[in-house]
């Protein structure tokens, strides 16, 4: 069960000393003494964890309707597919969450999802000038890269601080697959704001406001 894979072992190096004498000495041989964690431990730290997972879920959420918005304001086809894949992406992402947050809500053991995961891909944009042009000549799309950039780094910090925290082989294992995941599309999008950036100051034409 769940409770059994969360409870930490804590090794603590003692010594005790023996009766029985060793050229002279008294020997000291050594014994390892076993913490398991209380109840009230083990509750606090199933709690940490469901509201770490609630946090990534607002996150991967925030990142599906920014995405979604950007795909929604264009008509340029490329472009629509690019945001379009993204939102995808992170709506999967929501819903891996959401069926972990279900499972640690009734005491059930986090699925593997490994396998699963190994069956996707993710998407690889072609990057084209004519794409870089649209981006950069529209505001809203523009504003969208720069947002989805943040909300990208936050989730690699997070996903990562998560891997870290949790002793749960297959929620350690997903956590640090996300953080993979993340940090493909924090490169794409840098790359292309850098790219757009151009086009942005001369395409626009800035006025006070």
């Amino acid at each position: 069960m769940y409770k059994a894979q969360i409870l930490r072992w804590h090794f603590c190096q003692c010594f005790a000393a023996q009766d029985k004498i060793e050229s002279g000495r008294i020997a000291t041989l050594p014994y390892i003494v076993l913490r398991i964690k209380t109840r009230e431990e083990t509750m606090a730290l199933k709690e940490a964890l469901i509201l770490c997972i609630k946090k990534a879920m607002k996150g991967e959420m925030d990142s599906v309707t920014l995405y979604q918005n950007a795909a929604n304001h264009t008509n340029d086809n490329e472009v629509k597919e690019f945001f379009q894949n993204r939102a995808e992406e992170e709506r999967a992402h929501y819903n891996y969450l959401l069926q972990y947050y279900q499972e640690l809500s009734n005491e059930l053991d986090p699925s593997d999802l490994k396998d699963e995961f190994a069956t996707q891909k993710a998407f690889n944009p072609i990057i084209s000038d004519s794409f870089l042009k649209r981006i950069g000549e529209n505001q809203v799309l523009f504003s969208a890269i720069s947002t989805a950039l943040l909300l990208e780094k936050d989730a690699i910090e997070h996903y990562r601080k998560a891997a870290e925290d949790t002793d749960v082989i297959t929620l350690k294992t997903f956590f640090e697959i996300l953080v993979n995941w993340e940090i493909v599309h924090y490169e794409d999008l840098l790359k292309i704001q850098k790219d757009a950036e151009v086009y942005y100051w001369q395409l626009n034409q800035f006025e006070p406001f």
